[in-house]
């Protein structure tokens, strides 16, 4: 834990810590106490597969993405997903736009170890999966939409209801590590709240 308290500046550096430096001013939070802040309220995750992403599945029934792809996360909730749909449960999602070359060459500079091919395979197969697992749901009422962007997309954020997950890419990916995340109540941060609608609806134009 002390490393973790003396490398924060190394954990989210260049864009990602401004992001999340941006987020924990306007959510309340002392940034020069971050982990005895954050980590008391179990609101910081070293590892963005340790968020509790069963618990927020299955007590959602909105949930907004913004995202580079996301094929290994649906493939791992999969059966959290389809009873979130089953629920009637209603799923938006942001995703680079496959078709625009120059920014799927920018996202490759997160991924050394990718090839375009497979880094549009991804894209597009998060939007079909999630579309599927839509299509099996026994609601009718569930929904699912999906927007691509032209724009790049600097960190990766989840609005469940009321709760913002956001997580900083890392900006080159040549030493690979794990994603940290950040959990945020929005009931409680109002100016974080806009900010997300804000970031959001932007996407959609």
């Amino acid at each position: 834990m002390e490393w973790i308290k003396q490398n924060i500046e190394w954990l989210f550096s260049g864009v990602g810590i401004k992001v999340v430096y941006w987020l924990i001013d306007h959510a309340g939070i002392n940034k020069s106490n971050i982990l005895g802040s954050i980590v008391n309220r179990n609101t910081f995750y070293v590892d963005f597969n340790d968020v509790p992403w069963k618990k927020l599945l299955n007590k959602s029934s909105q949930i907004d993405i913004v995202v580079h792809y996301f094929h290994s996360w649906i493939k791992t909730n999969n059966h959290y997903l389809l009873e979130f749909y089953n629920r009637g449960g209603k799923l938006r999602i942001v995703l680079p736009n496959p078709k625009n070359k120059e920014l799927v060459d920018m996202i490759l500079q997160r991924f050394p170890d990718f090839n375009k091919t497979y880094l549009v395979t991804n894209i597009t197969r998060t939007a079909e999966n999630l579309k599927k697992i839509r299509d099996k749901s026994v609601r009718k009422d569930a929904s699912f939409s999906v927007q691509y962007t032209d724009d790049m997309i600097w960190y990766c954020a989840m609005r469940f209801d009321d709760n913002l997950i956001i997580s900083p890419y890392e900006q080159v990916g040549d030493i690979r590590v794990s994603a940290p995340a950040f959990y945020l109540p929005l009931k409680k941060n109002k100016t974080l709240e806009k900010w997300f609608a804000k970031e959001y609806s932007s996407f959609e134009k």
